[in-house]
């Protein structure tokens, strides 16, 4: 690939709908957050 082929590419950036992505659950982070608080005792 050449640099004129990545800046073509539209798909990386331009396309990119951060409202779609923002619709998966990261329940994780809330999950890794409570074992810490559970772990320390903050809770």
């Amino acid at each position: 690939e050449t640099t004129a082929d990545l800046l073509a590419d539209t798909t990386a950036f331009e396309d990119f709908n951060a409202d779609k992505a923002a619709e998966r659950s990261f329940a994780f982070v809330r999950l890794n957050q409570l074992a810490i608080e559970h772990l320390l005792n903050a809770r």
